[in-house]
């Protein structure tokens, strides 16, 4: 997704997790959100952040759950 509101996503979900990049940006429905930012952090993992429309965080997801010696998949 781009435009304003994509950016404001994008801006809100790089606030909670900092050092990190987004890569992309998407309109969610899912749990009940409006927004789905797809995160790389400092560390490379990723986190799938899903966003209110009020660009308040639902939930986050890390990609690969375990916090180990940087297994994490694709």
């Amino acid at each position: 997704a781009t435009g304003p509101g994509a950016d404001k996503a994008q801006a809100a979900a790089l606030a909670l997790y900092p050092g990190s990049q987004a890569n992309a940006v998407e309109r969610d429905s899912e749990d009940g959100a409006t927004w789905e930012v797809e995160v790389q952090k400092a560390d490379g993992g990723t986190v799938d952040v899903r966003l209110d429309q009020n660009y308040q965080l639902v939930v986050a997801e890390g990609d690969s759950e375990d916090q180990g010696e940087g297994q994490g998949g694709n």
